[in-house]
């Protein structure tokens, strides 16, 4: 799959992920895409975990918490 529409789903997921009220940081390194999840606690940031968007354009969940909640809002805006 091209770069761009990898990026273009990226794009989505931080999307996605910020309206469900988290913090969503994008990286990409050689042919690694992933956004980082966290949320906000009283006493800092609780990282949640990370998407990675596959070369196919498909997307690879590793979340620690809210598994279910995060994963279906994200594949709902896409």
């Amino acid at each position: 799959m091209i770069d761009e529409k990898r990026e273009e789903i990226m794009e989505k997921v931080v999307e996605a992920a910020e309206n469900y009220g988290l913090r969503a940081k994008s990286w990409i390194g050689g042919s690694r895409m992933r956004v980082y999840l966290s949320r906000q606690l009283s006493k800092g940031r609780q990282d949640i975990g990370y998407v990675e968007i596959e070369s196919d354009g498909s997307r690879s969940y590793n979340l620690i918490r809210n598994k279910a909640g995060i994963r279906d809002s994200i594949e709902a805006v896409l």
